[in-house]
């Protein structure tokens, strides 16, 4: 579909009201939220400022913000100049970060905006790296630790984390995140400030190719802007590769689980196993999704205990298999997930409680 035929809108809420206005903003908002959202537009204008100074970039128009929420597994969405969010205590930052998309994808040129959208790991990585100078300093930490296990584990592959459809197949999706953003630090502190509006401009260039993808966009993109992606890459490595050595101790001692595939007769589940147990700060998650492209607002998030089972309605199963992601929180706001896996239920072991007694389950998930 070109990007002329490309319409995204927001459904009208009745129940929404307006703010005094800022001057880059028009916020709309429930009456429930009324005062968190007058916190948060007093302190818009200078988000806005600042984020266009990060990107080098003159102040453009203003933003619509619909405060009434975001979609399931997300803390706010940007289409087209426009913003839906959560009004928490993380709201300055996620609206600098989703200014950041908008701002991006204004730079990138809106008729070719969409060869930005089709590099999701740059994407979101300059929009985290811009929400990073307000504060955002614990994720950071966390999210170098990520990568620098997954590093260590010989799983951090660019061409990989370059493909937005093989990310999404076999990781983590959330990675791209923390990924991104030291990629765009290694550019950064490599060709300076500059190399951000550079980079963006450059997608809105004509000279580039609009038929690339994955590692050849990426590398096309630096080329064209005047950069060495290798050169880049040689920096982001050797930066995730130093904070690791910094904590080879703590990454070498982290639990790795996976998921097993079990069965009381009725319905299916999964057991989380850990191969080393568990700290007092440490706990087990597991995500599920229907199918293996399924998308974010499909995944389902949940906590869980080692060896214990966690049940699936049958109609969240498709095509007999159980797709599923167990993880390790290794920081409050961070967890880290193994691949993907879609476990066939015909490969299902028969539950036995510690008791030796096959257990009836729950209502399941």
């Amino acid at each position: 579909m070109s990007d002329g035929e490309r319409v995204v809108s927001f459904a009208p809420n009745p129940r929404l009201r307006r703010t005094q206005k800022p001057r880059y903003y028009r916020f709309s908002y429930s009456a429930a939220n009324a005062g968190a959202a007058r916190e948060l537009a007093a302190q818009a204008d200078t988000i806005f400022a600042q984020v266009h100074e990060l990107l080098g970039v003159a102040a453009g128009d203003a933003i619509q913000v619909d405060a009434s929420g975001s979609t399931q597994n997300t803390h706010g969405t940007a289409f087209f100049g426009r913003v839906r969010m959560i009004l928490d205590d993380e709201a300055p930052v996620v609206l600098a970060h989703e200014t950041a998309h908008v701002v991006s994808s204004r730079m990138a040129g809106n008729e070719r905006a969409w060869l930005w959208d089709a590099a999701p790991a740059l994407n979101e990585g300059l929009a985290t790296w811009v929400h990073s100078h307000f504060g955002a300093t614990e994720e950071q930490r966390t999210g170098r630790l990520a990568l620098a296990v997954l590093h260590a584990r010989r799983e951090l592959i660019v061409e990989e984390f370059a493909d937005p459809v093989t990310l999404g197949r076999l990781r983590d999706q959330d990675i791209k995140y923390p990924l991104g953003e030291a990629l765009i630090s290694a550019t950064v502190k490599l060709y300076g400030k500059e190399a951000v509006p550079n980079l963006l401009r450059t997608f809105a260039d004509p000279r580039l190719p609009s038929n690339l993808q994955g590692i050849s966009l990426w590398q096309a993109v630096y080329q064209t802007a005047g950069m060495d992606l290798g050169v880049v890459l040689d920096e982001f490595y050797r930066d995730i590769n130093s904070y690791g050595e910094r904590h080879a101790t703590a990454i070498s001692q982290l639990p790795r689980p996976r998921a097993r595939i079990i069965t009381n007769g009725r319905v299916f589940g999964v057991q989380v196993l850990v191969d080393r147990p568990l700290t007092e700060s440490q706990s087990v998650y597991v995500r599920f999704k229907p199918e293996p492209d399924s998308g974010l607002e499909d995944i389902d998030s949940i906590r869980a205990e080692p060896e214990l089972p966690v049940w699936r309605h049958s109609r969240k199963i498709r095509g007999g298999v159980i797709c599923v992601q167990p993880g390790v929180a290794i920081a409050p706001s961070q967890v880290l997930y193994e691949s993907w896996t879609c476990l066939p239920t015909a490969d299902a072991s028969e539950w036995v409680s510690e008791d030796g007694l096959n257990e009836g389950a729950g209502p399941g998930y």
